[in-house]
């Protein structure tokens, strides 16, 4: 759809905001999918115009997966006409849980495998060409890798995943993932920032829906504004 002759911009450069997957039920590796998308927009900001691509998952007319991403398509020379909100960090009791490196190839390796090749992710100097200093990492990378360290597998029938892109991680880059301290019931919020008290790079949540029986501390989080 994005690759259409008939949307109204280039692919090249596209920003991911945000993005928002619901796993209804647990789905097998070698389950058979049929997708659906939806494209909206676009909207007019005064950063560029923004889309929205909806995508459900069914499994035999039922279905079992969401997605909802939000992107923008930078106006040439746009400059921030109208305050965003900016987003609040880690509480002081939040915690530690990993970090990892953001090699200077992460994008070109994680293209690869999501067929994403936005020039903005692969090459410093095509990077440049969409306005960015050095290449940045797929949105997506940093929240699989995030999302992934929260272990969501762990007894989940269903999850949620809300997040938004907060600043944009450039490469090659080092980052902390801290999530808010587990509550009975409840769950937590997590982020993903700079090492050593950098930028805050990706903000979300994570719910998670047990299974009678299994262990309890559902995970979860709200997010906070960006782009990335």
């Amino acid at each position: 759809m994005l690759g259409s002759r008939a949307f109204p911009v280039r692919v090249a450069g596209l920003i991911h905001l945000a993005n928002r997957i619901e796993v209804l039920e647990p789905i097998p590796v070698n389950a058979s999918l049929s997708l659906f998308c939806t494209l909206t927009g676009p909207e007019e900001t005064p950063r560029g115009q923004e889309f929205s691509l909806a995508t459900t998952a069914r499994r035999r007319g039922r279905p079992v997966w969401r997605e909802s991403m939000r992107f923008l398509a930078r106006a040439s020379g746009s400059v921030e006409r109208s305050p965003r909100r900016k987003p609040t960090g880690p509480p002081e009791d939040a915690v530690t849980l990993a970090r990892w490196g953001a090699p200077s190839d992460i994008g070109r390796r994680y293209a690869q495998v999501s067929g994403d090749f936005n020039p903005i992710h692969l090459f410093a100097g095509a990077a440049r060409l969409f306005g960015f200093d050095r290449a940045i990492a797929h949105g997506m990378w940093s929240l699989a890798r995030a999302t992934a360290s929260l272990d969501p597998d762990a007894g989940c029938e269903s999850l949620v995943v809300d997040a938004r892109f907060v600043k944009p991680l450039m490469l090659p880059g080092e980052v902390e993932l801290a999530v808010s301290p587990p509550t009975a019931g409840a769950g937590r919020q997590f982020w993903l920032a700079g090492a050593s008290d950098g930028p805050i790079h990706l903000a979300g949540t994570l719910d998670c829906d047990k299974a009678p029986g299994r262990r309890d501390n559902a995970t979860s989080a709200r997010v906070e504004a960006g782009v990335s």
